[in-house]
């Protein structure tokens, strides 16, 4: 018993022994002395360890918002599978926990399958940090899989086609503020986001040193903090864009935030739909006079939040949008992972590109011909005659 008190590293199996303990008696030998915290986690409530853990994080250099929402997440599994010490936070526990979340109940709505992934990424990384830190001697949750997000509709975007990006970005430029942001504004803000792909974390972390505009190839650049890969992005825009912004930023504070008014994350949502639908209606009203013309238009998914096939048009769509532009430029698989910014080509062309019939039918109409070359007398000649070579 002596060799889990001192200093050295207790055997594992000694470990695994103290870990199974009851948790009062655990808590005994800790105070007696008997038995080391340190490596059995005995006598020692999981909120202190994750107190520990977001600290680890913060000393890391993660977002503040990063740390609050993995914080977050792990602390909802840790009170839904009431789980008070790490023994209780078993792979059993933790799956009932998730399920609890993607099912939701009479007065809580079920979460979407990535949602709960995201969850399970917190916890998962919290328990490898409880090995990496010699509090526990193995991480229970490793294996631990992720749920299917390909059979969760509720978050399947959709990309906007360039006509319906034109109309957004028309109508918001005339429209009156939305939850303090001027329809200016709302309109430089969905342009950049069509322009770069960027996601709204990124946007919100721009000041006007971000942007170098008067250079033959302009660029904006997201810095390490922000970005989602955790490193610096430079992200080249088109010189159309760059016309854009210039006149925009001009007058604002160097350091300040790009866009001061930018609503919160969950009004970003509500913001763009405002607009989509303003949108809409005054795309239906120009077929006004026109019957027919106005009976496609209405029956049309033309500038909908939600189309006939479920996906949405969400804030996180306009990167979406980026993305499928990008692919159906024509550049290569390579070129269009980097302006992504994402770690697989699979992600890329899997997840966040959209093809429909029309660009399909385009690609195969563009192949070589393979048109049979019709035979010349003298071939057709020398073929039945068998002196051809």
């Amino acid at each position: 018993m002596a060799v889990l008190s001192c200093g050295d590293t207790p055997d594992a199996s000694l470990v695994r022994w103290a870990q199974n303990l009851p948790k009062n008696l655990q808590v005994r030998m800790v105070k007696m002395g008997l038995l080391n915290g340190r490596f059995a986690s005995a006598g020692k409530l999981l909120a202190e360890h994750v107190a520990d853990w977001e600290k680890m994080l913060q000393a890391k250099g993660n977002t503040p918002g990063h740390v609050l929402r993995y914080k977050a997440d792990v602390e909802r599994i840790v009170a839904i599978s009431k789980s008070k010490y790490l023994a209780d936070l078993t792979p059993s526990h933790v799956q009932r926990a998730l399920a609890t979340m993607r099912d939701g109940n009479a007065k809580t709505p079920g979460l979407s399958l990535q949602t709960c992934n995201h969850a399970l990424r917190a916890v998962k990384s919290f328990s490898k940090w409880m090995v990496a830190d010699r509090r526990a001697t193995e991480d229970a949750l490793a294996h631990l899989k992720s749920f299917n997000v390909q059979t969760d509709r509720r978050h399947n975007r959709r990309a906007l086609s360039d006509e319906e990006c034109r109309w957004l970005m028309g109508t918001a430029k005339i429209g009156k503020p939305i939850f303090g942001m001027s329809g200016e504004d709302r309109t430089i803000l969905y342009c950049l986001a069509l322009g770069t792909g960027f996601r709204a974390n990124e946007l919100r972390s721009l000041t006007p040193m971000s942007f170098s505009l008067d250079t033959d190839s302009p660029t904006v650049t997201i810095k390490a903090g922000y970005s989602k890969r955790r490193r610096q992005d430079e992200q080249p825009i088109s010189n159309e864009l760059a016309e854009v912004l210039g006149p925009w930023l001009k007058g604002k504070p160097m350091d300040a935030p790009a866009f001061a008014t930018l609503p919160s994350k969950w009004h970003l949502a509500k913001m763009l739909r405002r607009d989509m639908a303003a949108a809409r209606k005054a795309w239906l009203d120009e077929a006004k006079d026109n019957a027919e013309l106005r009976r496609e238009r209405d029956e049309s998914d033309f500038l909908v939040a939600k189309d006939a096939s479920g996906c949405v048009a969400d804030f996180h769509a306009l990167r979406h949008t980026y993305i499928t532009r990008v692919v159906k430029s024509g550049v290569t698989v390579k070129m269009a992972q980097e302006l992504a910014r994402h770690s697989t080509p699979v992600l890329t062309l899997g997840v966040y590109s959209h093809i429909g019939l029309h660009d399909t039918s385009k690609a195969v109409n563009a192949l070589p011909s393979l048109k049979p070359t019709v035979p010349t007398t003298q071939a057709v000649q020398l073929r039945k005659t068998g002196t051809d070579g």
